[in-house]
Formats: C-alpha cells, sequence, structure tokens
C-alpha cells in the first residue's frame, strides 16, 4: 500500500515539475501582447445613452408585462 501511494505520489509531483517547465518554455517562446489601442481602459465606467435606457425600459416593460 505505502508503495503505491509513494507511485502515486513520486508521479503527481513529476507531473506538477513538467507543467511548470511548459508553462515558463510557453511564455517565453509566445509571449503576451499589449492589447491594442482601442480597448477599454479601467476608468469610469460607460452610461448608456438616451435611446440604450429607453430600449431597456420598453424591454423591462414588455417583460414584467407592463406590472410593477
Amino acid at each position: 500500500m505505502a508503495t503505491g501511494m509513494t507511485v502515486v505520489f513520486v508521479f503527481l509531483v513529476a507531473m506538477i515539475g513538467v507543467m511548470t517547465l511548459m508553462s515558463q518554455i510557453v511564455t517565453k517562446l509566445f509571449p503576451e501582447t499589449e492589447p491594442a489601442g482601442n480597448a477599454v481602459k479601467a476608468g469610469k465606467p460607460a452610461r448608456p445613452t438616451k435611446g440604450e435606457l429607453a430600449a431597456i425600459t420598453t424591454a423591462l416593460h414588455q417583460y414584467l408585462g407592463g406590472k410593477k
């Protein structure tokens, strides 16, 4: 029983080591690129336009069946 547990433990440790090594190799070969200039900046959240608010309100009224 101890032999089986030791084999499983060694296998798991080896698997973690190989996966870590693979991750480092892939990161060196394919580095993450910066997002393009059209990416959304983390700042104030965008506010919906009047048209979007009207569409949301209409959808809610239809979904709720005109009831509050």
